[in-house]
Protein backbone atom coordinates (compact mmCIF):
# COMPACT_ATOMS: atom_id res chain seq x y z
CA UNK A 1 0.00 0.00 0.00
CA UNK A 2 1.31 3.44 -1.02
CA UNK A 3 1.13 6.67 1.01
CA UNK A 4 2.28 10.32 0.67
CA UNK A 5 4.91 11.25 2.36
CA UNK A 6 4.93 12.63 5.67
CA UNK A 7 4.91 16.56 6.08
CA UNK A 8 7.40 18.18 4.21
CA UNK A 9 8.71 19.92 7.86
CA UNK A 10 9.60 16.69 8.35
CA UNK A 11 13.20 15.78 6.59
CA UNK A 12 13.62 12.68 4.73
CA UNK A 13 15.91 9.81 6.30
CA UNK A 14 18.30 10.08 3.51
CA UNK A 15 19.02 13.86 2.60
CA UNK A 16 21.45 14.19 -0.88
CA UNK A 17 23.12 16.85 -2.30
CA UNK A 18 24.86 17.43 -5.45
CA UNK A 19 27.47 20.03 -6.19
CA UNK A 20 30.70 20.84 -7.96
CA UNK A 21 33.41 20.01 -6.30
CA UNK A 22 36.21 21.29 -9.08
CA UNK A 23 36.63 21.51 -12.50
CA UNK A 24 36.76 17.59 -12.82
CA UNK A 25 35.21 16.13 -9.87
CA UNK A 26 31.27 16.28 -8.89
CA UNK A 27 30.64 15.90 -5.27
CA UNK A 28 27.83 14.10 -3.88
CA UNK A 29 26.95 14.69 0.22
CA UNK A 30 24.44 11.73 1.47
CA UNK A 31 23.40 12.56 5.34
CA UNK A 32 21.91 8.99 6.83
CA UNK A 33 19.29 9.95 9.47
CA UNK A 34 19.68 6.75 12.21
CA UNK A 35 17.16 7.98 14.54
CA UNK A 36 14.88 4.68 14.88
CA UNK A 37 11.44 4.84 14.31
CA UNK A 38 9.80 3.06 17.67
CA UNK A 39 11.73 -0.04 18.13
CA UNK A 40 13.09 -0.48 15.02
CA UNK A 41 16.20 -2.09 15.45
CA UNK A 42 17.68 -1.90 11.65
CA UNK A 43 17.62 0.14 8.42
CA UNK A 44 19.05 -0.61 5.09
CA UNK A 45 20.00 2.19 2.46
CA UNK A 46 19.94 1.89 -0.85
CA UNK A 47 21.08 4.23 -3.43
CA UNK A 48 20.83 3.18 -7.54
CA UNK A 49 22.99 5.86 -9.88
CA UNK A 50 22.38 5.27 -13.91
CA UNK A 51 24.81 7.05 -15.60
CA UNK A 52 23.65 8.07 -19.71
CA UNK A 53 27.04 8.04 -21.23
CA UNK A 54 26.70 9.16 -24.85
CA UNK A 55 28.61 6.85 -27.37
CA UNK A 56 30.67 9.95 -28.52
CA UNK A 57 32.36 10.68 -25.22
CA UNK A 58 34.17 7.10 -26.17
CA UNK A 59 33.33 5.39 -22.98
CA UNK A 60 31.82 1.81 -23.04
CA UNK A 61 32.20 -1.57 -21.38
CA UNK A 62 35.37 -2.46 -23.37
CA UNK A 63 37.56 0.22 -22.23
CA UNK A 64 35.99 0.88 -18.48
CA UNK A 65 35.09 -1.02 -16.02
CA UNK A 66 34.86 -0.93 -11.95
CA UNK A 67 38.14 -0.89 -10.92
CA UNK A 68 38.61 2.32 -12.89
CA UNK A 69 35.84 3.22 -11.95
CA UNK A 70 36.65 3.25 -8.31
CA UNK A 71 40.01 4.65 -8.69
CA UNK A 72 38.49 7.83 -9.89
CA UNK A 73 36.12 7.83 -6.70
CA UNK A 74 36.76 9.15 -3.01
CA UNK A 75 34.28 8.22 -0.67
CA UNK A 76 34.52 8.66 3.30
CA UNK A 77 31.81 8.21 6.28
CA UNK A 78 32.10 10.02 9.43
CA UNK A 79 29.73 11.02 12.17
CA UNK A 80 27.36 13.88 10.76
CA UNK A 81 28.01 16.15 13.85
CA UNK A 82 29.27 15.98 17.54
CA UNK A 83 26.84 15.33 20.58
CA UNK A 84 27.89 19.43 22.43
CA UNK A 85 24.62 20.68 21.59
CA UNK A 86 24.55 21.60 25.23
CA UNK A 87 27.10 24.32 24.66
CA UNK A 88 24.89 26.66 22.80
CA UNK A 89 23.17 27.14 25.92
CA UNK A 90 25.49 27.38 29.27
CA UNK A 91 27.48 30.18 30.26
CA UNK A 92 30.74 30.42 29.38
CA UNK A 93 31.77 30.33 32.88
CA UNK A 94 30.03 26.75 33.18
CA UNK A 95 32.46 25.04 30.27
CA UNK A 96 34.69 22.00 30.86
CA UNK A 97 35.33 18.47 30.15
CA UNK A 98 34.57 15.83 32.78
CA UNK A 99 37.57 14.25 30.96
CA UNK A 100 39.50 16.83 30.88
CA UNK A 101 39.01 17.65 34.34
CA UNK A 102 39.88 13.99 35.77
CA UNK A 103 42.83 14.10 33.65
CA UNK A 104 44.13 17.19 35.00
CA UNK A 105 43.71 16.41 38.81
CA UNK A 106 45.64 13.10 38.33
CA UNK A 107 48.50 14.40 35.94
CA UNK A 108 50.94 13.82 38.26
CA UNK A 109 50.34 9.90 37.74
CA UNK A 110 51.67 8.45 35.02
CA UNK A 111 49.18 5.61 35.01
CA UNK A 112 46.32 8.33 35.31
CA UNK A 113 47.25 9.99 32.68
CA UNK A 114 47.93 6.64 30.32
CA UNK A 115 44.22 5.70 31.04
CA UNK A 116 42.49 9.22 30.25
CA UNK A 117 44.89 10.68 27.44
CA UNK A 118 42.82 9.10 24.73
CA UNK A 119 39.46 9.69 26.09
CA UNK A 120 40.49 13.63 26.38
CA UNK A 121 42.17 13.80 23.17
CA UNK A 122 38.43 12.70 21.44
CA UNK A 123 37.09 14.81 23.70
CA UNK A 124 38.79 17.71 22.73
CA UNK A 125 38.79 17.48 19.04
CA UNK A 126 35.09 16.70 19.53
CA UNK A 127 34.70 20.26 20.75
CA UNK A 128 36.81 21.54 18.18
CA UNK A 129 34.14 19.77 15.23
CA UNK A 130 31.76 21.56 17.31
CA UNK A 131 32.81 24.87 17.87
CA UNK A 132 33.91 24.90 14.42
CA UNK A 133 30.30 23.77 12.86
CA UNK A 134 28.75 26.83 14.65
CA UNK A 135 31.20 28.89 12.67
CA UNK A 136 30.44 27.90 9.67
CA UNK A 137 26.47 27.87 10.35
CA UNK A 138 26.45 31.72 12.06
CA UNK A 139 28.67 32.59 8.89
CA UNK A 140 25.69 31.32 6.51
CA UNK A 141 23.16 32.76 8.53
CA UNK A 142 24.75 36.30 8.41
CA UNK A 143 25.18 36.22 4.71
CA UNK A 144 21.36 34.97 4.01
CA UNK A 145 20.12 37.15 6.86
CA UNK A 146 18.74 40.70 5.60
CA UNK A 147 16.74 41.94 9.15
CA UNK A 148 18.80 43.82 11.31
CA UNK A 149 17.01 42.24 14.46
CA UNK A 150 18.00 38.74 13.14
CA UNK A 151 21.45 40.37 12.95
CA UNK A 152 20.99 41.46 16.18
CA UNK A 153 20.18 37.65 17.54
CA UNK A 154 23.67 36.11 15.20
CA UNK A 155 25.43 38.82 16.63
CA UNK A 156 24.85 37.22 20.13
CA UNK A 157 25.26 33.89 19.01
CA UNK A 158 28.68 34.68 17.42
CA UNK A 159 29.97 36.75 20.41
CA UNK A 160 28.79 33.41 22.59
CA UNK A 161 30.86 31.00 21.00
CA UNK A 162 33.86 33.66 20.80
CA UNK A 163 33.72 33.39 24.89
CA UNK A 164 33.01 29.99 24.81
CA UNK A 165 36.76 29.40 23.16
CA UNK A 166 38.41 31.66 25.49
CA UNK A 167 36.76 30.04 28.36
CA UNK A 168 38.07 26.98 26.74
CA UNK A 169 42.12 29.25 26.79
CA UNK A 170 41.37 30.53 30.24
CA UNK A 171 40.42 26.82 31.46
CA UNK A 172 42.73 24.38 30.19
CA UNK A 173 45.57 26.40 27.71
CA UNK A 174 46.73 27.97 30.84
CA UNK A 175 46.64 25.02 32.83
CA UNK A 176 49.04 23.67 29.78
CA UNK A 177 51.50 26.09 29.46
CA UNK A 178 51.89 25.64 33.67
CA UNK A 179 52.33 22.00 33.52
CA UNK A 180 53.87 21.45 30.30
CA UNK A 181 56.21 18.96 31.36
CA UNK A 182 54.32 16.73 33.41
CA UNK A 183 51.78 16.17 30.65
CA UNK A 184 51.66 13.77 27.57
CA UNK A 185 53.01 15.23 23.99
CA UNK A 186 49.63 13.89 22.04
CA UNK A 187 47.18 15.53 25.00
CA UNK A 188 49.34 18.85 24.96
CA UNK A 189 49.13 18.33 20.94
CA UNK A 190 45.16 17.84 20.77
CA UNK A 191 44.57 20.87 22.73
CA UNK A 192 47.47 23.14 21.56
CA UNK A 193 46.35 22.57 17.56
CA UNK A 194 42.63 22.50 18.45
CA UNK A 195 43.01 26.26 19.94
CA UNK A 196 44.97 27.24 16.39
CA UNK A 197 42.34 25.78 14.31
CA UNK A 198 39.70 27.68 16.31
CA UNK A 199 41.43 30.77 16.15
CA UNK A 200 41.91 30.74 12.11
CA UNK A 201 37.99 30.33 12.39
CA UNK A 202 37.08 32.35 14.32
CA UNK A 203 38.82 35.32 12.97
CA UNK A 204 36.48 34.55 9.39
CA UNK A 205 33.11 34.66 11.51
CA UNK A 206 34.38 38.30 12.93
CA UNK A 207 35.22 39.71 9.61
CA UNK A 208 32.45 38.20 8.51
CA UNK A 209 30.02 40.12 11.36
CA UNK A 210 31.86 43.32 10.53
CA UNK A 211 31.10 43.43 7.32
CA UNK A 212 27.57 42.49 7.39
CA UNK A 213 26.35 44.28 10.48
CA UNK A 214 28.70 46.71 11.24
CA UNK A 215 26.30 49.49 12.67
CA UNK A 216 26.17 47.98 16.28
CA UNK A 217 29.13 45.54 16.29
CA UNK A 218 31.70 47.24 14.61
CA UNK A 219 33.64 48.71 17.88
CA UNK A 220 33.29 45.02 19.82
CA UNK A 221 34.27 42.96 16.74
CA UNK A 222 37.43 45.35 16.26
CA UNK A 223 38.39 44.56 19.99
CA UNK A 224 38.33 41.03 19.86
CA UNK A 225 39.68 40.66 16.36
CA UNK A 226 42.63 42.65 18.01
CA UNK A 227 42.74 40.38 21.14
CA UNK A 228 42.56 37.23 18.95
CA UNK A 229 45.53 38.68 16.61
CA UNK A 230 47.97 39.83 19.82
CA UNK A 231 46.78 36.19 21.02
CA UNK A 232 47.69 34.38 18.21
CA UNK A 233 51.34 36.56 17.95
CA UNK A 234 51.98 35.42 21.31
CA UNK A 235 51.34 31.96 20.87
CA UNK A 236 53.69 31.63 17.99
CA UNK A 237 50.51 31.06 15.21
CA UNK A 238 50.36 32.01 11.80
CA UNK A 239 49.15 35.75 11.57
CA UNK A 240 48.78 37.41 8.08
CA UNK A 241 51.10 40.29 8.26
CA UNK A 242 51.82 43.17 6.03
CA UNK A 243 55.07 41.10 5.54
CA UNK A 244 53.66 37.83 4.82
CA UNK A 245 50.83 38.66 2.47
CA UNK A 246 52.44 37.19 -0.78
CA UNK A 247 51.58 33.97 -2.31
CA UNK A 248 54.22 31.82 -0.10
CA UNK A 249 52.69 33.40 2.66
CA UNK A 250 49.10 32.70 1.79
CA UNK A 251 50.70 29.22 0.49
CA UNK A 252 51.34 28.37 4.24
CA UNK A 253 48.22 29.76 5.53
CA UNK A 254 45.98 27.09 3.37
CA UNK A 255 48.26 24.35 3.90
CA UNK A 256 48.28 24.51 7.78
CA UNK A 257 44.61 24.92 7.32
CA UNK A 258 44.03 21.89 5.81
CA UNK A 259 46.43 20.17 7.93
CA UNK A 260 44.83 21.64 10.75
CA UNK A 261 40.99 20.48 9.68
CA UNK A 262 42.14 16.55 8.98
CA UNK A 263 43.52 16.65 12.44
CA UNK A 264 40.27 17.43 13.66
CA UNK A 265 38.65 15.21 11.67
CA UNK A 266 39.87 12.13 12.81
CA UNK A 267 37.83 10.66 15.81
CA UNK A 268 34.69 11.82 13.48
CA UNK A 269 35.44 9.25 10.92
CA UNK A 270 34.13 5.44 10.70
CA UNK A 271 36.98 2.86 10.21
CA UNK A 272 36.13 0.49 7.08
CA UNK A 273 37.11 -2.81 7.17
CA UNK A 274 36.93 -5.05 3.60
CA UNK A 275 34.87 -7.83 3.69
CA UNK A 276 34.62 -8.88 0.39
CA UNK A 277 34.67 -12.79 -0.04
CA UNK A 278 35.81 -12.95 -3.50
CA UNK A 279 38.65 -15.71 -3.19
CA UNK A 280 36.28 -17.91 -0.83
CA UNK A 281 33.61 -18.07 -3.70
CA UNK A 282 36.25 -18.31 -5.89
CA UNK A 283 37.53 -21.22 -4.16
CA UNK A 284 34.33 -22.79 -4.19
CA UNK A 285 33.96 -22.39 -8.06
CA UNK A 286 37.42 -24.11 -8.60
CA UNK A 287 36.47 -26.76 -6.81
CA UNK A 288 33.21 -27.29 -8.58
CA UNK A 289 35.31 -27.16 -12.23
CA UNK A 290 37.95 -29.59 -10.75
CA UNK A 291 34.40 -31.63 -9.71
CA UNK A 292 33.40 -31.75 -13.32
CA UNK A 293 36.54 -32.40 -14.45
CA UNK A 294 37.17 -35.81 -12.28
CA UNK A 295 33.79 -36.62 -13.36
CA UNK A 296 34.14 -36.71 -16.89
CA UNK A 297 37.76 -38.60 -16.31
CA UNK A 298 35.56 -40.92 -13.82
CA UNK A 299 33.50 -41.65 -17.00
CA UNK A 300 35.94 -42.42 -19.11
CA UNK A 301 37.84 -44.60 -17.05
CA UNK A 302 34.82 -46.52 -15.88
CA UNK A 303 34.10 -47.32 -19.75
CA UNK A 304 37.66 -48.60 -20.05
CA UNK A 305 37.58 -51.01 -17.13
CA UNK A 306 34.43 -52.39 -18.50
CA UNK A 307 35.96 -53.13 -21.60
CA UNK A 308 39.16 -55.24 -19.55
CA UNK A 309 36.84 -57.07 -17.73
CA UNK A 310 34.52 -57.76 -20.54
CA UNK A 311 31.72 -56.39 -19.48
CA UNK A 312 31.71 -54.27 -22.78
CA UNK A 313 31.46 -54.99 -26.35
CA UNK A 314 34.21 -54.78 -29.13
CA UNK A 315 32.18 -52.75 -31.17
CA UNK A 316 32.77 -49.62 -29.42
CA UNK A 317 36.01 -50.13 -28.67
CA UNK A 318 37.49 -47.36 -30.65
CA UNK A 319 34.35 -44.97 -29.31
CA UNK A 320 35.73 -45.68 -26.11
CA UNK A 321 39.68 -44.96 -26.58
CA UNK A 322 38.14 -41.67 -28.85
CA UNK A 323 36.32 -40.40 -25.28
CA UNK A 324 39.02 -41.69 -23.06
CA UNK A 325 41.87 -39.59 -25.28
CA UNK A 326 39.68 -36.23 -25.71
CA UNK A 327 38.58 -36.47 -22.04
CA UNK A 328 42.11 -36.51 -20.69
CA UNK A 329 43.42 -34.29 -23.33
CA UNK A 330 40.00 -31.68 -22.28
CA UNK A 331 39.90 -32.33 -18.85
CA UNK A 332 41.93 -29.66 -17.25
CA UNK A 333 39.96 -27.69 -20.36
CA UNK A 334 36.59 -28.87 -18.38
CA UNK A 335 38.22 -27.25 -15.42
CA UNK A 336 39.31 -24.16 -16.48
CA UNK A 337 35.98 -23.41 -18.37
CA UNK A 338 33.55 -24.18 -15.70
CA UNK A 339 35.86 -22.23 -12.81
CA UNK A 340 35.33 -19.26 -15.39
CA UNK A 341 32.02 -19.56 -16.05
CA UNK A 342 30.74 -19.60 -12.44
CA UNK A 343 32.86 -16.85 -11.56
CA UNK A 344 31.57 -14.79 -14.29
CA UNK A 345 27.88 -15.61 -12.80
CA UNK A 346 28.88 -14.72 -9.04
CA UNK A 347 30.57 -11.56 -10.12
CA UNK A 348 27.48 -10.33 -11.18
CA UNK A 349 25.53 -10.84 -8.03
CA UNK A 350 28.57 -10.09 -6.17
CA UNK A 351 29.82 -6.79 -4.97
CA UNK A 352 32.45 -4.91 -6.28
CA UNK A 353 33.60 -3.31 -3.36
CA UNK A 354 32.20 -4.06 0.24
CA UNK A 355 33.38 -2.81 3.99
CA UNK A 356 32.18 -3.12 7.50
CA UNK A 357 31.71 -0.23 9.59
CA UNK A 358 33.11 0.39 13.00
CA UNK A 359 33.90 3.97 15.39
CA UNK A 360 36.64 4.05 18.05
CA UNK A 361 35.36 5.69 20.62
CA UNK A 362 36.45 5.78 24.45
CA UNK A 363 34.01 5.26 27.66
CA UNK A 364 34.14 7.09 30.82
CA UNK A 365 36.67 5.61 32.38
CA UNK A 366 38.61 5.92 29.31
CA UNK A 367 38.91 2.22 27.80
CA UNK A 368 38.69 1.87 24.08
CA UNK A 369 35.16 1.01 22.52
CA UNK A 370 34.84 -0.18 18.97
CA UNK A 371 31.22 0.45 17.96
CA UNK A 372 30.15 -2.26 14.81
CA UNK A 373 27.79 -0.39 12.95
CA UNK A 374 26.86 -1.89 9.87
CA UNK A 375 28.17 -2.79 6.64
CA UNK A 376 27.99 -1.01 3.23
CA UNK A 377 28.76 -2.64 -0.39
CA UNK A 378 28.95 -1.41 -4.02
CA UNK A 379 28.55 -2.91 -7.30
CA UNK A 380 29.15 -1.30 -10.77
CA UNK A 381 27.79 -2.45 -14.02
CA UNK A 382 27.20 -1.46 -17.74
CA UNK A 383 23.33 -2.69 -18.38
CA UNK A 384 21.28 -2.76 -21.79
CA UNK A 385 18.08 -2.21 -19.87
CA UNK A 386 16.93 -0.41 -17.35
CA UNK A 387 13.69 -0.59 -14.74
CA UNK A 388 10.87 1.23 -16.35
CA UNK A 389 10.76 4.13 -13.55
CA UNK A 390 14.19 5.00 -14.49
CA UNK A 391 13.24 4.91 -18.02
CA UNK A 392 10.54 7.42 -17.53
CA UNK A 393 12.34 9.65 -15.83
CA UNK A 394 15.21 9.75 -18.13
CA UNK A 395 12.52 10.25 -20.86
CA UNK A 396 11.02 12.68 -18.63
CA UNK A 397 10.87 16.47 -20.51
CA UNK A 398 11.51 15.14 -23.65
CA UNK A 399 9.45 17.50 -25.81
CA UNK A 400 9.70 16.21 -29.45
CA UNK A 401 9.03 12.90 -30.15
CA UNK A 402 11.09 13.69 -33.46
CA UNK A 403 14.43 14.26 -31.67
CA UNK A 404 17.58 11.71 -32.75
CA UNK A 405 17.53 8.63 -30.65
CA UNK A 406 19.49 8.38 -28.20
CA UNK A 407 22.66 6.78 -28.41
CA UNK A 408 23.84 6.16 -25.05
CA UNK A 409 26.00 3.60 -22.80
CA UNK A 410 24.16 3.02 -19.39
CA UNK A 411 26.61 2.62 -16.18
CA UNK A 412 24.66 1.55 -13.13
CA UNK A 413 26.36 2.04 -9.81
CA UNK A 414 24.44 0.09 -6.60
CA UNK A 415 25.15 1.74 -3.03
CA UNK A 416 23.65 -0.55 -0.20
CA UNK A 417 24.04 0.61 3.14
CA UNK A 418 22.98 -1.51 6.49
CA UNK A 419 23.09 0.08 9.89
CA UNK A 420 22.53 -1.51 13.29
CA UNK A 421 19.87 0.90 15.07
CA UNK A 422 19.95 -1.47 18.43
CA UNK A 423 19.91 0.29 21.50
CA UNK A 424 23.82 0.06 22.09
CA UNK A 425 23.99 3.23 19.28
CA UNK A 426 21.20 5.14 19.92
CA UNK A 427 21.94 8.79 20.60
CA UNK A 428 25.60 8.31 19.78
CA UNK A 429 25.21 8.24 16.11
CA UNK A 430 22.13 9.94 14.89
CA UNK A 431 23.14 11.08 11.45
CA UNK A 432 26.19 9.83 9.58
CA UNK A 433 27.54 11.73 6.25
CA UNK A 434 29.23 10.19 3.64
CA UNK A 435 30.97 12.72 0.89
CA UNK A 436 31.50 10.70 -2.66
CA UNK A 437 33.34 12.31 -5.25
CA UNK A 438 33.31 11.06 -8.63
CA UNK A 439 36.28 12.58 -11.01
CA UNK A 440 35.18 12.58 -14.55
CA UNK A 441 38.77 12.76 -16.66
CA UNK A 442 37.77 9.15 -18.39
CA UNK A 443 34.95 10.94 -20.09
CA UNK A 444 37.08 14.42 -21.13
CA UNK A 445 39.62 12.68 -23.25
CA UNK A 446 37.67 11.99 -25.99
CA UNK A 447 35.57 14.77 -26.51
CA UNK A 448 36.11 17.49 -29.15
CA UNK A 449 37.58 20.98 -28.27
CA UNK A 450 35.42 23.25 -25.94
CA UNK A 451 34.62 25.56 -29.18
CA UNK A 452 33.98 25.19 -32.80
CA UNK A 453 33.27 28.22 -35.34
CA UNK A 454 29.17 28.66 -36.13
CA UNK A 455 28.72 30.59 -39.69
CA UNK A 456 25.13 32.10 -39.96
CA UNK A 457 23.41 35.02 -41.72
CA UNK A 458 22.94 37.98 -39.24
CA UNK A 459 19.62 40.52 -39.27
CA UNK A 460 21.66 42.84 -41.97
CA UNK A 461 21.92 39.47 -43.69
CA UNK A 462 25.59 39.67 -43.63
CA UNK A 463 27.39 36.08 -42.63
CA UNK A 464 28.93 36.36 -39.36
CA UNK A 465 31.07 34.16 -37.64
CA UNK A 466 31.66 32.93 -33.99
CA UNK A 467 33.21 30.81 -31.41
CA UNK A 468 30.39 28.75 -29.97
CA UNK A 469 30.80 26.04 -26.98
CA UNK A 470 30.77 22.69 -27.52
CA UNK A 471 29.39 20.93 -24.76
CA UNK A 472 28.58 17.05 -24.06
CA UNK A 473 25.72 16.06 -21.40
CA UNK A 474 25.67 13.22 -18.47
CA UNK A 475 22.61 12.45 -17.67
CA UNK A 476 21.91 11.51 -14.09
CA UNK A 477 18.98 9.32 -12.93
CA UNK A 478 19.21 8.34 -9.06
CA UNK A 479 17.05 6.35 -7.40
CA UNK A 480 16.62 6.47 -3.06
CA UNK A 481 15.12 3.57 -0.90
CA UNK A 482 15.01 3.47 2.55
CA UNK A 483 13.71 0.41 4.30
CA UNK A 484 12.31 0.41 7.97
CA UNK A 485 13.39 -2.97 10.21
CA UNK A 486 13.70 -6.48 8.84
CA UNK A 487 11.07 -8.09 6.85
CA UNK A 488 8.47 -6.46 4.65
CA UNK A 489 8.98 -3.54 7.01
CA UNK A 490 7.82 0.00 5.62
CA UNK A 491 9.52 2.00 2.74
CA UNK A 492 10.55 5.36 1.60
CA UNK A 493 11.43 5.53 -2.03
CA UNK A 494 12.71 8.67 -4.08
CA UNK A 495 13.82 9.93 -7.34
CA UNK A 496 16.03 12.66 -8.93
CA UNK A 497 17.81 13.19 -11.74
CA UNK A 498 20.20 15.99 -13.26
CA UNK A 499 22.81 16.35 -15.79
CA UNK A 500 26.27 17.46 -15.93
CA UNK A 501 26.98 19.82 -18.77
CA UNK A 502 30.37 19.01 -19.98
CA UNK A 503 33.49 20.32 -22.30
CA UNK A 504 36.66 19.06 -22.89
CA UNK A 505 38.36 21.10 -20.07
CA UNK A 506 35.65 19.69 -18.18
CA UNK A 507 31.99 20.12 -15.73
CA UNK A 508 30.64 23.80 -16.77
CA UNK A 509 27.39 23.33 -14.58
CA UNK A 510 25.04 20.86 -12.96
CA UNK A 511 21.75 21.78 -13.90
CA UNK A 512 18.67 19.85 -12.08
CA UNK A 513 15.53 18.84 -13.56
CA UNK A 514 13.58 16.57 -10.88
CA UNK A 515 14.79 16.99 -7.59
CA UNK A 516 14.44 15.21 -4.33
CA UNK A 517 11.25 14.99 -2.99
CA UNK A 518 9.17 15.37 -5.61
CA UNK A 519 8.21 12.16 -6.98
CA UNK A 520 9.05 10.45 -3.33
CA UNK A 521 6.32 8.16 -1.90
CA UNK A 522 5.79 5.59 1.12
CA UNK A 523 4.76 1.62 0.67
CA UNK A 524 4.08 -0.18 3.88
CA UNK A 525 4.77 -3.46 4.43
CA UNK A 526 2.19 -6.28 3.63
Amino acid sequence: MLQPKEKASKKSELRVHHSIHDRVQMESTYTFDLRPRGDEQQREFKVDLYLYVPNSVGVNSSNFDSEDFFRHTTSYLRVRAPLYQHLRSISPDEFRFDSAEEYFEGHLSSLERARLSGRVIQDVKLYGNFLYTEFKKLTSSLKKSRKDSLKDELAESIFHRTELLWSYRRRYMNAIHDDRFLLDDEVIRAFTLTDEYLSYRVELLLLQLKETHPAKTRTRVDKLLQKEMYYRKQNGMLVLAEETRDSVGFEAYTYRLGLLKKFLGEPLFLKLVSNKKDNLYKNYAAAVGAGLAATVAGLAEHQRVQYLTGNDSGIRLAFLIGIAVLAYIFKDRVKDLSKEYFNTRLKERLPDQSFALSHLSYGSDGATKIRELGECSEFFRFVKEVPADVAYLRSLGQVRTSDPARRENVIHIGRRFNFDLSKKHRKIFPLLKNVLRLEITPFLNKLDNPTMPIHFVDDEGGTSTVQAPKVYHLNVVKRYEVKFGTGDGNRLVDYERFRLVLDKDGILRLEKIVRQGRLSYEATGT
